[in-house]
């Protein structure tokens, strides 16, 4: 994601922060802001969010470009929750069956707010942040199968396996031919097809390479990791930040007594 310069991005604070202390962050900010149902915790989270953001060396605008669909999902769901949410207070718009109260638009503005909070979550975090750091990350720190953390299996499916649907593979050893970019089919039947091929195609490297890496496994010693995780003072800094910004939303909106849950 071309939001943060590469070189910028791994001597910035976020880039230096080891992968498990930033999944920590955003898995806590994100409980937060889904729980909350006001438009003051999301409105003050988003803000300290778009600082955190600046402050991180990531442009708000390139953000707000490359991303505009995500942001105009959330305006379309809150406008949706304004309309759909349980009518109370003041009725500001009748029109037969869409009729939009203040309380109803307060809903749907805290809807809204919170679901462009979540994409700047969701953003600094995947912007930041090395696959294969957060893989290294996930199996050493959170325990999970090395395995399924790896991120090689991304380009093998969506760039090798899709792209050569069809076509025989290049023989073992030999130069591999230029993969261009996958062709979705305009029909529903063509893209059934194809997708069906990718799957048996997935489905029949992932058995191959599973028994491939159990064979290897046999008699083997313990795993061994070239990246073994660290933790510094940055990462203190940046839990104790990022921590602050639902702590600080959620304290306003209790000190307003605005504060509203989804329960």
């Amino acid at each position: 994601m071309e939001l943060m310069d590469p070189v910028f991005a791994r001597a910035s604070a976020l880039g230096r922060t080891n992968a498990a202390t930033k999944i920590v962050v955003a898995t806590l900010q994100t409980l937060v802001f889904v729980v909350s149902l006001d438009w003051v915790t999301s409105s003050l989270g988003l803000v300290l969010l778009l600082a955190a953001m600046t402050a991180a060396g990531m442009r708000p605008w390139a953000v707000a470009r490359k991303l505009w669909f995500i942001f105009a999902a959330a305006v379309l769901s809150g406008w949706a929750t304004a309309l759909m949410a349980e009518k109370s207070g003041r009725l500001l718009l009748d029109l037969g069956p869409w009729q939009v109260s203040t309380g109803s638009l307060d809903s749907g503005i805290a809807i809204m707010l919170r679901g462009c909070a979540l994409a700047l979550i969701s953003v600094m975090f995947l912007a930041s942040t090395d696959a294969h750091e957060l893989g290294e990350s996930l199996a050493q720190t959170f325990r999970l199968p090395p395995a399924s953390c790896s991120p090689r299996w991304r380009p093998s499916v969506s760039w090798v396996c899709w792209p050569r649907s069809g076509r025989p593979w290049p023989p073992p050893g030999g130069p591999a031919a230029s993969a261009p970019a996958p062709r979705w089919s305009r029909s529903p039947r063509g893209f059934a097809q194809q997708a069906f091929a990718l799957m048996v195609q997935a489905l029949r490297r992932a058995s191959r390479l599973a028994v491939t890496m159990e064979a290897r496994g046999f008699g083997a010693g313990p795993r061994t990791w070239l990246n073994p995780p660290t933790y510094h003072r940055v990462d203190v800094v940046v839990l104790i930040l990022g921590l602050l910004i639902p702590v600080i939303a959620v304290g306003a909106s209790l000190a307003l007594g605005s504060y509203r849950t989804i329960f």
